[in-house]
């Protein structure tokens, strides 16, 4: 009989040391990254409403690039809730949008942007040829004509400190004009 309260015993240290490894592993995960629902469709088609993302938490980017798609905060927009952008230009650089052509450039060079729904129609309310701040980013949404982003003064361009982190891939798809459609192949690393 004591032997059977012994191993009673030493597989509830057993569960014990699995639970506490579990909860130890996920809390690591969660200071590491961080999972972000889309709302809206400002970064279709790459991006729909409801995409469950994973972001990396911005103390460990080293650097962002042109590209990168990321989580920003701006306190005066809807009161520091959220936003998915693509980042376009980087500090110094200078970001013009032709109006006859709707292509965006940066430095005197053509953007190529296959992950674009639309052609860049819509200016916005700022001053274009535009100069990028020190320590900021110029951002855009993918779908330009939906996009509230650095060509608005609302949004602007974004500060370093106010970026939260850097997209790293789609966990689980969201829903297409209400309707939920599980693609699998969208889920994984994002262009």
């Amino acid at each position: 009989m004591k032997k059977g309260k012994y191993l009673r015993g030493d597989q509830k240290k057993s569960d014990l040391r699995f639970f506490v490894s579990l909860i130890t592993s996920l809390l690591l995960f969660l200071v590491v990254f961080q999972p972000v629902k889309v709302q809206g469709s400002s970064m279709e088609t790459t991006l729909i409403d409801g995409d469950l993302l994973l972001m990396e938490r911005s103390w460990l980017v080293e650097n962002y690039h042109p590209g990168d798609i990321v989580i920003a905060s701006k306190p005066n927009y809807k009161g520091g809730e959220s936003i998915v952008k693509r980042i376009i230009a980087f500090e110094g650089q200078v970001v013009d949008i032709n109006d006859e052509t709707g292509t965006v450039y940066v430095d005197g060079v053509e953007l190529a942007e296959p992950y674009i729904s639309s052609i860049t129609y819509k200016k916005g309310d700022i001053a274009f040829p535009c100069v990028v701040a020190d320590d900021c980013y110029f951002v855009l949404g993918d779908n330009r004509d939906e996009s509230l982003d650095s060509r608005y003064t609302v949004i602007g361009q974004i500060h370093i400190s106010e970026i939260q982190g850097k997209v790293i891939c789609l966990v689980v798809p969201g829903t297409n004009d209400g309707e939920f459609a599980f693609e699998m192949g969208r889920i994984g690393s994002i262009d």
